[in-house]
């Protein structure tokens, strides 16, 4: 026999033991319908939840060379102003031209591309964008000699 404790939970009742399981069964249902109409209280079936899969933001790694340009271009929300921050592989912050807040296009991409210093160590740094609600997306930054 299964019991329906709460929407997602069920409780299995093994026919022998039912007589000292039915009242944990019965205290857990209770405090599960409790839990439920505290959480309708603060949710009503009209409520609208946000759709969070719109906070990802896809990119991929950047491998550059010392000397060339480098580019990434991620995908976000349309309209909404992204910055970035290139750390070269010496943990030191790039100052290159290019590297500042950009607007999403309408179909949410945005892109940024700079120059590699010919002094820019060889090795891994790390490419950091935020979206000025203190979100952060890390991307991998390879700089080959």
């Amino acid at each position: 026999m299964i019991f329906r404790v709460f929407p997602l939970v069920q409780i299995r009742c093994v026919e022998e033991e039912k007589k000292h399981v039915f009242p944990k069964v019965l205290a857990a249902a209770a405090a599960g319908f409790a839990g439920w109409q505290l959480w309708r209280h603060f949710f009503k079936e009209d409520t609208e939840i946000p759709d969070i899969s719109d906070e990802v933001i896809a990119g991929e790694d950047v491998r550059a060379r010392t000397g060339e340009e480098a580019s990434l271009r991620i995908q976000g929300l349309p309209g909404k102003t992204y910055d970035i921050t290139v750390y070269n592989p010496s943990e030191k912050e790039s100052s290159s031209e290019g590297l500042k807040a950009q607007e999403a296009d309408a179909e949410g991409f945005c892109s940024w591309t700079w120059m590699v210093g010919t002094n820019t160590a060889a090795g891994e740094g790390k490419i950091v964008v935020t979206d000025g609600e203190g979100r952060a997306w890390d991307f991998g930054y390879r700089v080959d000699a």
